[in-house]
């Protein structure tokens, strides 16, 4: 599929007056995907909200919910911390034999 929208994209741009109408067609179905795609990123948050109101509603013990909901954060808290200040200055270290501490320290402003 993406070769052949490659190709037929060279071939239209060297003959622009023959491909004029099948552009007109390609560009008024991007805009009408774009305008879908626009809605259902404007009407997902409602969706989820009641995905999500849905799954309180069925709760039984909302303390205990929560206390697995906080070790769940805790978790991927400490996966990323353990991936930024470990693994990724073996990493940087390893490629280019700098100090990663300056690194981080030189990425502050940013």
């Amino acid at each position: 599929v993406i070769v052949f929208s490659i190709v037929c994209g060279v071939i239209m741009s060297l003959h622009p007056e023959e491909s004029a109408p099948l552009m007109k067609v390609i560009q008024a179905i991007n805009d009408l995907t774009m305008r879908l795609i626009q809605l259902i990123l404007w009407y997902s948050p409602v969706g989820i909200f009641f995905l999500i109101g849905g799954q309180f509603a069925g709760m039984e013990d909302f303390g205990q919910m929560m206390a697995q909901l906080g070790m769940f954060m805790v978790t991927v808290l400490g996966g990323i911390a353990i991936h930024f200040f470990i693994v990724l200055p073996i990493i940087f270290f390893s490629f280019t034999r700098r100090n990663p501490i300056i690194f981080y320290y030189n990425m502050l402003p940013a």
